[in-house]
């Protein structure tokens, strides 16, 4: 019942305030884990390293919250800070928005700009593949701004949720440039994908729930392979079967992660992405938001 509410209270204060940006911990905690990467050359060659220096960046941070958690109302409002710096379904809805009244300005410039923040992948170059990637980021990062920092949340407390969301930065950190970080990229990238292969197919469940449950089922089944790893394949997919949509391709035709070069392939099922899905791309992801507190309240009671 506790986690239940702690999770409410969360996603309350991230609809309220926002992602915080002035001192945000997690930017102090990004200049960290790049400042301690550039020290030796050995850390970004070798696996042992660069293992042992990731260990060393989040087993503190762990460990202290563990413990503070311990102590009484203090630690109740620590595992409340803990997830809400966890959670970004705000930002990301913001982006959303964003993007869709440039597109209906017919600002296409300034509409595939704001949708490189959510979709790095692609490279859209008209409205339609930008609402096409848009889309696509916006299930996509549903995962790492939702859904996954409840699921370790509701499993493992504060710790678990500040371990997904430190992992999921180290990836995006050192994952953006394989080639200069090398060991440190799929270090990283491994343990955020060992974090998020259940959350993903999970969110990928959820979205068949909520909204076309045959379909959705049919591009999970048939098309989960067909986008960067397994994360991305199964919760996008799903996704736009759910959404009865079809992501069209737009270049690059590869995405490079971890020095490992996997194809993008058409996604989803029905008709192309018109401005009106972006806004239904984001209730769906709201949607799946209280169902998941839902369970967890209902978890909470039975257990």
């Amino acid at each position: 019942m506790a986690t239940a509410i702690l999770a409410l209270l969360a996603i309350i204060l991230d609809l309220w305030l926002g992602e915080p940006h002035r001192g945000y911990p997690i930017a102090r905690f990004s200049q960290l884990a790049e400042h301690l990467a550039g020290r030796d050359r050995r850390i970004i060659a070798s696996r042992r390293y660069s293992s042992a220096l990731i260990a060393l960046l989040l087993l503190p941070s762990l460990l202290l919250v563990a413990l503070l958690a311990l102590l009484g109302r203090t630690g109740v409002l620590l595992e409340l800070l803990a997830l809400y710096l966890a959670l970004g379904y705000s930002s990301l809805e913001r982006q959303a928005q964003e993007i869709t009244e440039a597109l209906r300005q017919g600002r296409w410039e300034a509409a595939a700009i704001e949708c490189a923040w959510i979709n790095p992948h692609r490279s859209p170059h008209d409205p339609a593949s930008i609402r096409s990637a848009a889309v696509e980021g916006i299930l996509d990062n549903s995962i790492d701004a939702v859904y996954a920092p409840l699921f370790w949340f509701a499993l493992l407390g504060a710790p678990g949720a500040l371990l997904y969301r430190l992992t999921d930065q180290l990836d995006r950190l050192w994952g953006e440039d394989p080639t200069r970080y090398q060991q440190l990229a799929w270090t990283a990238h491994t343990l955020d994908r060992l974090l998020n292969w259940l959350p993903a197919r999970l969110t990928a469940f959820t979205f068949m729930l909520l909204g076309n449950g045959r379909q959705a089922l049919r591009c999970w089944r048939d098309q989960r392979c067909g986008l960067a790893g397994s994360k991305r394949g199964v919760v996008v997919a799903t996704g736009a079967g759910a959404l009865n949509v079809t992501l069209v391709e737009s270049p690059p035709l590869t995405v490079v992660t971890s020095t490992i070069a996997y194809p993008i392939t058409r996604s989803g099922s029905g008709s192309p992405v018109q401005l009106q899905d972006l806004r239904r791309a984001v209730d769906l992801v709201y949607r799946g938001i209280w169902l998941w507190l839902t369970l967890i309240l209902l978890l909470g009671v039975v257990v």
